[in-house]
């Protein structure tokens, strides 16, 4: 972003999909997520403000883990 600020990723159910690891490396935000269950994950990303930005507004996705994954299942976002 251009702000310089990480984006906070989060997600839930917790017992489905967690997320961990968020970081900023040359400008990009990223995280590690792992999928456990078959079910429905939302997955939220945040950017904090600070005394020069606003914080952002939530982006959510929301997808199913479908039964044809091989679970636990780690996935990187970037």
């Amino acid at each position: 972003a251009s702000s310089g600020l990480t984006v906070d990723f989060s997600a839930n159910p917790a017992d489905i999909c967690g997320v961990s690891g968020s970081s900023l490396f040359a400008g990009v935000s990223s995280a590690t997520v792992t999928l456990s269950k078959i079910g429905n994950c939302t997955l939220v990303a945040q950017q904090p403000g600070n005394s020069t930005f606003n914080p952002s507004v939530p982006v959510t996705q929301t997808f199913s883990v479908n039964p044809n994954l091989f679970l636990p299942l780690v996935v990187r976002l970037n």
